[in-house]
């Protein structure tokens, strides 16, 4: 099993892939929004929302902690913040714009980030839980385009086992 840093790496690409799998062309039942963009990012920058893209997902790591540590283990939580961000505009009469209001198109951004993120709660064998513990919907991101944007933050509990030397 790889070193504390090394797992909250391997979580961080687990998460990544997964962000990237979303496409509600394939799975229309499942997502609402295929994102044009997906990346990771130190922090939450407008640089990202680019004006060609409708709908981005932003990585950004957290902290990682030590929960609990036993003679064999150590028990570890890596937190992980995903911003979702959808172009968005008010209601118009155009019938081929989504006229939704914006808090309805933040539901259905967190929505496909609860069903990307949650539908493996060990993330291929890398963690024993994950959950979804805030949401965030005052964003304000300036650009020549208004976006819909919501925050979750996950954590992600596994044990890193140590190693031991007959």
């Amino acid at each position: 099993m790889p070193a504390p840093t090394a797992m909250h790496s391997a979580i961080e690409t687990k998460l990544f892939d997964l962000l990237s799998g979303i496409n509600a062309v394939a799975f229309p039942n499942s997502y609402n929004y295929t994102p044009q963009g997906v990346a990771r990012v130190e922090e939450f920058n407008v640089d990202y929302l680019r004006d060609e893209m409708a709908t981005v997902y932003l990585l950004r790591p957290g902290h990682e902690t030590e929960t609990k540590r036993s003679t064999c283990a150590f028990f570890r939580r890596a937190e992980f913040f995903v911003l979702g961000a959808r172009k968005w505009q008010e209601a118009s009469t155009n019938p081929h714009r989504e006229n939704l209001p914006r808090s309805e198109v933040q539901s259905r951004l967190e929505e496909d980030l609860k069903t990307c993120l949650l539908q493996d709660f060990s993330l291929g064998g890398l963690t024993y839980d994950v959950q979804l513990t805030d949401t965030e919907y005052e964003f304000d991101v300036e650009g020549s385009f208004q976006w819909a944007v919501v925050e979750v933050r996950l954590v992600a509990d596994y044990v890193y086992r140590k190693r031991v030397v007959a």
